[in-house]
């Protein structure tokens, strides 16, 4: 199962381009910003790349789990929790790991996980691990990103690694 979901209707002709070139057929619309598709994994497989490259700002697109058509509610079950717990633009479902148990937990287990890992990280820390993560863990890209130098990243990961006691690496 295939979601994408865009904050803004003028990206539909970009997301309709998409699919056409990469052959996948739209199984639902869910107006006002949602398309759903079932893609096979050979073609899924063979279309990533494309389907990364139309990622932006306003554009997520979520991968569900691989499934049998016969569960493919499964599939687009994993797309929503995927969608609900993550903040990346670009989630394939398959490559989920500690983000799975999270979305298990209420609302209090989360928020009292919150208390004691990162709560004492400062603003400026937690934007830092946003960016680094976003740049796929790469040092060269968030130094890029932040205009800081390497030196400098990595002694800020072993500060807030010393701080919360968890490796953001």
């Amino acid at each position: 199962m295939l979601l994408i979901k865009t904050n803004k209707i003028t990206n539909e002709q970009i997301i309709l381009q998409a699919f056409k070139l990469a052959n996948i057929q739209i199984y639902t619309y869910q107006y006002p910003n949602q398309y759903l598709a079932i893609i096979d994994s050979m073609s899924f497989y063979n279309n990533e790349y494309l389907l990364k490259n139309i990622v932006a700002p306003n554009i997520k697109i979520i991968i569900g789990k691989e499934t049998s058509l016969l569960q493919v509610f499964d599939s687009y079950h994993s797309t929503l929790m995927a969608d609900k717990n993550t903040v990346a633009n670009y989630i394939n479902f398959d490559d989920l790991t500690f983000e799975i148990i999270l979305s298990s937990l209420d609302e209090q287990n989360k928020q009292e996980y919150l208390k004691k890992t990162i709560n004492s990280l400062l603003p400026e820390d937690i934007q830092l691990l946003k960016t680094y993560f976003d740049q796929d863990m790469s040092l060269a890209n968030t130094c890029k990103q932040l205009f800081i130098h390497k030196n400098t990243l990595q002694y800020k990961l072993n500060r807030i690694y010393k701080q919360c006691g968890y490796n953001p690496r």
